[in-house]
């Protein structure tokens, strides 16, 4: 009877350069994420809330914001309060909650008031976060 020939048991080139490219993957992926570990602050989300210029398809009341999260902290439901001082004295206020707001990252959100703001004083501020 004939002896069958078995595979050799040497890997194929192939093997090893699969095998030293995936460990050189993991090594570079521990140290990118021990970098991030090391270099954050770990401080409290900080935003920064600018108005957006208003399009002529934007709704009368309508007022559009940005909101820049400067921190290395996620936040997650970010209230934005807008406080609008009519000329008549009265105080309107509208909010809205935006869900998650990354670190080093920015948002954009609308706030809807009954009238058109742009008379009297309107300001527009991040008013409370979760943690995530």
């Amino acid at each position: 009877m004939a002896r069958k020939k078995t595979p050799s048991a040497k890997p194929h080139p192939v093997e090893w350069a699969l095998g030293v490219a995936s460990s050189l993957l993991v090594v570079i992926l521990i140290a990118i994420v021990g970098y991030e570990a090391a270099t954050n602050s770990g401080s409290p989300p900080d935003f920064v809330v600018s108005r957006l210029a208003p399009t002529d398809a934007t709704p009368k009341g309508q007022v559009r914001f940005k909101i820049t999260n400067i921190a290395d902290t996620t936040a997650a439901a970010v209230l934005v309060r807008g406080e609008w001082r009519r000329p008549d004295g009265i105080t309107e206020t509208a909010e809205t909650t935006l869900d998650y707001v990354p670190a080093n990252s920015s948002g954009e959100g609308a706030l809807i008031f009954s009238a058109d703001p742009a008379a009297g004083d309107l300001s527009v501020r991040a008013a409370g976060y979760a943690d995530p």
